[in-house]
């Protein structure tokens, strides 16, 4: 038996009446975190929310961007060129993307709003420019395949932690990011294909 002391007193539990106080205590506890990840590491919602969007759209665009200009050009400068603008103007619009966004909800506090718009940025611009690593150091025709093998690979990691942190199927989060990425790599050839028909000299 063990003495508690509350507000109103002391009183008598036992071992099982204080390992259950102890467990209402501890989900009270962590009800007050915005999001916890395994790990330990405490993760802020302007953070996670960030991040997701930055990496995801920093991969899925970037690959449209990258297989188009391949299929339109054929040249290295043009995709490195792409993926250098893309990754700044991008990144920048994204982040004030998410700034408005949150601030039109009027649900967030000053800080919350510029932590998304941070990480947003920040998760974007180091996606999109982690491309530049197989275009610059590998022949073209390789250094897409690589680029393509290294998105999915983004988006299979992130899709899988992501869904494993909320409580989700993370097979079937991952297999539907994975299936929007494949379908944007697909349309971004054959675009590039008609407009380097087309456009030709």
């Amino acid at each position: 038996m063990h003495t508690v002391t509350d507000a109103s007193g002391s009183f008598q539990i036992d071992g099982r009446e204080r390992w259950g106080k102890g467990l209402i205590l501890s989900s009270q506890v962590l009800r007050k975190i915005p999001n916890v990840i395994p790990g330990g590491l405490r993760l802020r919602k302007g953070f996670w929310k960030g991040v997701g969007f930055g990496v995801t759209s920093g991969v899925i665009t970037t690959l449209g961007v990258i297989i188009g200009l391949h299929s339109g050009t054929q040249s290295k400068l043009a995709v490195l060129v792409g993926i250098i603008v893309l990754a700044i103007a991008d990144a920048l619009s994204d982040a004030m993307g998410i700034h408005v966004s949150e601030e039109s909800e009027m649900e967030h506090t000053g800080k919350e709003v510029w932590e998304s718009s941070f990480f947003t940025f920040l998760s974007k611009l180091s996606i999109a420019l982690s491309f530049i690593i197989p275009v610059e150091f590998l022949d073209l025709s390789t250094a897409i395949q690589a680029s393509v093998l290294w998105g999915l690979f983004i988006i299979s990691v992130f899709s899988f932690y992501m869904a494993k942190s909320q409580g989700q199927n993370p097979y079937k989060v991952m297999a539907e990011h994975v299936l929007i990425a494949v379908f944007v790599i697909i349309l971004a050839h054959y675009i590039g294909d008609i407009v380097h028909e087309f456009f030709r000299p």
